[in-house]
C-alpha cells in the first residue's frame, strides 16, 4: 500500500505549504459505494501523510501500511521543503 504522490500535489509550489502531518485514517463504506475516510488513531486502518496548505486545509500526499512507513516519507519531506511534522499516529 506504500503510495507516494508528493510531488503531484506540490509540483513546482512548495511556498502554497507549510507543514506536515501523520495521522492513522479509516476507510468507510457510503451512499451507493462511494468510499471516504476519516481520521482514526486508535485503530487505523493505514496511515496517511498530509501537507498543510498555507491558506487553509491539507492535501494527502501519501498512503502507507504502517505508521513508520509514513512518518519516514514525512521526514524526507521534511528535509526536502524544512517543514515541521507533526505526528499523531502511535507507533
Amino acid at each position: 500500500m506504500n503510495k507516494k504522490y508528493a510531488d503531484l500535489i506540490i509540483k513546482d509550489s512548495p511556498e502554497s505549504f507549510n507543514g506536515i502531518e501523520i495521522q492513522g485514517v479509516r476507510e468507510h463504506s457510503g451512499v451507493d459505494d462511494e468510499s471516504f475516510v476519516e481520521v482514526d488513531n486508535e485503530n487505523p486502518q493505514f496511515y496517511s501523510v498530509y501537507v498543510h496548505l498555507v491558506s487553509g486545509g491539507v492535501d494527502c500526499v501519501g498512503d502507507f501500511s504502517g505508521c513508520n512507513d509514513a512518518i519516514e516519507y514525512a521526514n524526507e519531506l521534511a528535509d526536502k521543503y524544512g517543514w515541521p511534522v507533526y505526528t499523531y499516529c502511535v507507533i
